[in-house]
């Protein structure tokens, strides 16, 4: 239960006291506190069921008791502000908000600032050909397969959040915490309209290719054939992600160039950025 601060001043405290004597303890099969309300975490100011203001919920989250908005002098405040972090707080379901006060604040989390979300744009195909076109085959060159296999996970890292910031996060919301990163990406690639809907599928095919492609040898994996063929699909999966990127910048115009390398196409999207705040950084 969420109040704005001036009634939890008024009243958060009685409301709080009577949420914990008078509500039964179990309802409908259904109990009133949950499974892990009795850890450490779930206690004092990190409880979980109760009142609280609505400030105090997102403050405790972002640091932040309301966005930073879209002035400029403050865009670098959103990159302090990690996807995950903005997920947990624009998450979950309402039941109800008859003063849309909760549901303003927490829209104003999801209200990214163009210039901003092209920042991180840019940002994530500087990671994505660093990682997946420049590194991963450097690394398997050279024979060190725990590079190799940590140049998969960024690249995955950094495509993940990429189409989630083209789906855009008013309408979409922020790539969660990493354990929730696929089941997310899955029910967002099954959408009628989501931009780069075979990504998940992808991925996850180059995820469980990755063993074999970075610790492969004889008789491992790949009916003992060795690395070699499993690196050509990784790479083959890396190419097809990167050209599906390209496609996406150049259909959002921020791109006039055909270059495939993705760290090459930055400045064309970094044009695009009118903040100089973003552009200092």
């Amino acid at each position: 239960m969420w109040l704005t601060d001036e009634d939890y001043k008024a009243i958060g405290e009685q409301l709080q006291h009577d949420y914990e004597t008078l509500l039964p303890k179990e309802f409908m099969g259904f109990t009133v506190k949950g499974a892990d309300s009795t850890t450490p975490r779930a206690q004092g100011a990190n409880r979980r069921e109760g009142a609280f203001s609505i400030g105090d919920f997102f403050e405790g989250i972002t640091g932040y008791r309301e966005a930073p908005g879209d002035d400029p002098a403050k865009a670098h405040e959103w990159l302090m502000l990690d996807e995950a972090t903005l997920a947990a707080a624009t998450n979950g379901q309402i039941f109800a908000d008859p003063l849309g006060a909760f549901s303003k604040t927490r829209q104003g989390f999801k209200n990214m600032p163009e210039d901003v979300l092209i920042a991180l744009v840019s940002r994530r195909l500087g990671m994505i050909s660093q990682a997946g076109q420049y590194n991963f085959p450097r690394m398997i060159e050279r024979g060190d397969g725990a590079a190799a296999w940590l140049s998969i996970e960024e690249f995955v890292k950094a495509v993940s959040s990429f189409v989630y910031l083209i789906n855009e996060p008013i309408t979409v919301g922020y790539l969660p915490y990493y354990k929730w990163q696929f089941a997310a990406l899955r029910k967002l690639c099954r959408g009628p309209v989501t931009r780069m809907d075979d990504s998940a599928e992808q991925l996850e095919t180059l995820l469980r290719l990755s063993s074999a492609a970075c610790f492969g040898g004889a008789g491992f994996g790949e009916g003992g054939k060795g690395a070699g063929p499993v690196v050509e699909q990784v790479k083959s999966i890396i190419d097809h992600l990167c050209g599906e990127v390209l496609t996406e910048i150049r259909r959002d115009g921020w791109t006039r160039s055909d270059e495939t390398f993705l760290e090459w196409q930055r400045p064309y999207v970094e044009e695009h950025i009118a903040n100089p705040w973003l552009k200092s950084l």
